[in-house]
């Protein structure tokens, strides 16, 4: 594995079962993430990390109008 933002290497073994738990950890976060940001009126939008972030994200600012469209 690779950190993103350290781009620090490491050598795990992961067993199917610890890849789907880490999968259902982060589904479950994200989830949880959306809800809080919904119950208190915040936008919220999955970006992954490594996305630029100009394309990713002010498409999506514009569409709520946070941002002018020109």
């Amino acid at each position: 594995l690779q950190d993103a933002e350290t781009s620090e290497r490491g050598n795990y073994d992961l067993d199917a079962h610890a890849l789907e738990r880490y999968d259902a950890f982060v589904s479950d976060w994200c989830s949880t993430l959306e809800r809080a940001c919904l119950e208190h009126g915040a936008a919220y939008a999955r970006v992954l990390a490594d996305a630029p972030l100009e394309p990713s994200v002010l498409p999506f600012l514009r569409r709520r109008g946070v941002v002018d469209a020109t």
